[in-house]
């Protein structure tokens, strides 16, 4: 073909990473995790790139996820078929703030990753199949208790390699727990964060087995 010709082919193109850009409640304990994930699932190979949202006030609220979401969407040429999520807990928060929540990120087209009680749960399914929890104190203690780097509220960091070669297992449990997938989010014990890491691993040209 010519040089000039518009359909000449470029030596060395590479399609435009799909990007899963993450806001969560959390500014530590969910970040630590999700930046540990990226290597496994975005190299130089991967059809995939992990974008986190920091939360540098603190802000916990899950409205203010959502608004910090928003807020990283419009800083972020965002494409079709990019997906963005939030990463929230049950925890204390009021029942109609987490439906209006919900029912603004699925009017966005955003997706809701929310635990019940808490973020550890998802955590503590690496380790441990599920057991019932008094709230989200009592998990994130009984996941200290499995995973020994971790303090009680999870603000001293943790380690979070070793976690990465049970990735499967936490999927399996968690998806056990998904007994009414139809809600806005679980009422009752559940994470939903394996819907994420599943989408995560669908670009990884590795059998999740194998981490």
């Amino acid at each position: 073909m010519g040089k000039g010709n518009r359909f000449e082919r470029r030596t060395g193109f590479r399609p435009t990473k799909k990007l899963f850009l993450i806001a969560s409640e959390g500014a530590e304990t969910e970040p630590l995790y999700f930046e540990e994930l990226k290597p496994l699932v975005a190299g130089r190979d991967a059809i995939i790139r992990v974008q986190l949202v920091k939360n540098p006030k603190h802000k916990s609220h899950p409205k203010e996820v959502l608004k910090r979401l928003k807020s990283a969407a419009r800083n972020e040429k965002i494409k079709l078929g990019d997906e963005l999520w939030l990463v929230i807990d049950r925890d204390a928060w009021d029942e109609a703030d987490l439906n209006e929540v919900c029912k603004q990120a699925k009017t966005l087209g955003y997706f809701v990753a929310l635990s019940n009680p808490c973020f550890e749960l998802w955590l503590y399914l690496h380790l441990q199949s599920n057991r019932d929890f008094i709230d989200r104190h009592d998990c994130q203690r009984n996941f200290g208790k499995a995973h020994k780097s971790y303090g009680e509220d999870g603000k001293s960091g943790y380690e979070t390699k070793p976690l990465m070669k049970d990735i499967g297992k936490a999927i399996e449990r968690a998806r056990a727990l998904a007994i009414h997938p139809a809600e806005p989010w679980p009422k009752t014990q559940a994470t939903r964060v394996y819907l994420l890491v599943e989408k995560l691993f669908a670009g990884v040209p590795v059998s999740l087995s194998s981490q």
